[in-house]
């Protein structure tokens, strides 16, 4: 989790293929709401997060660290997806 927070501190350098990679190793699981307008919750859509490629366009503006040990990404298109272990 520290490397991950570290990684986080220098967001703007990386691709988000490069961001998607790591959370995807570290979590089995992507959760998302239906419009993905706000940060999932218990209920939302939830699939296999070695099952996701990001749009060419795609970055990531934000990583926020929740206590349950799940992480969320905010887009620039102001989009939600959580990772999180099962």
């Amino acid at each position: 989790m520290n490397s991950l927070k570290e990684h986080a501190k220098y967001i703007d350098l990386y691709p988000a293929d490069v961001t998607l990679g790591i959370l995807a190793s570290k979590y089995e699981y992507v959760s998302h709401t239906l419009n993905c307008k706000k940060i999932p919750t218990i209920g939302s859509v939830c699939r296999k997060s070695n099952t996701i490629s990001p749009a060419d366009d795609l970055k990531i503006k934000k990583l926020i660290f929740h206590r349950n040990g799940r992480v969320s990404i905010k887009t620039d298109k102001n989009l939600y997806f959580q990772f999180l272990n099962l």
